[in-house]
């Protein structure tokens, strides 16, 4: 299968058969990072996991992956507060005595 145009043979590839000319392309490295981007805060831990790796997946493929460690954009903090509230049972606003409505950060 296909995520955001990355295919699973190709992972494979690079992650079972040592696949060289695959760690080395700049294309590839920015199409995972953008499909781990699309397919979630899971795929995004993973991405930052498997981004130590360089033995196994290369430096250009962990550089790019890397780059989800500290620079992920942040989501809508009206869809932040609906998920709390959904969570928690409760408007964020009365279990919590002080939100900024600004994110400080994006993390995972």
């Amino acid at each position: 299968g296909v995520a955001g145009g990355v295919s699973v043979s190709t992972a494979y590839m690079v992650m079972i058969h040592g696949g060289d000319a695959v760690k080395h392309d700049a294309g590839l490295a920015a199409r995972w990072r953008r499909a781990c981007t699309r397919l979630g805060p899971t795929f995004i831990k993973l991405a930052q996991t498997i981004s130590t790796r360089r033995d196994v997946l290369g430096d250009t493929i962990c550089d790019a992956l890397s780059d989800l460690h500290d620079n992920v954009a942040p989501f809508p903090t009206s869809q932040a507060l609906a998920i709390m509230r959904a969570e928690l049972g409760r408007a964020p606003e009365e279990l919590f005595l002080d939100m900024s409505p600004c994110p400080v950060a994006a993390a995972s």
